[in-house]
């Protein structure tokens, strides 16, 4: 529709991408999640759930 198809091409080169990076960040987001979780569980007792009282606040 009067669009030439390298103007496509370039669009597409650059969604490419876009959905690339976007990848990548989900997958470092996660993670990221899963070593704070991992790391923030090192105090408490197996199947505690964290509140008030497991923090040091000394």
């Amino acid at each position: 529709m009067g669009v030439s198809p390298a103007v496509r091409d370039d669009e597409n080169v650059w969604l490419a991408i876009f959905a690339s990076m976007l990848g990548v960040s989900l997958f470092l987001l996660v993670l990221l999640c899963h070593w704070e979780a991992s790391n923030s569980r090192k105090n408490l007792t197996w199947g505690s759930i964290p509140g008030p009282q497991d923090h040091d606040l000394s």
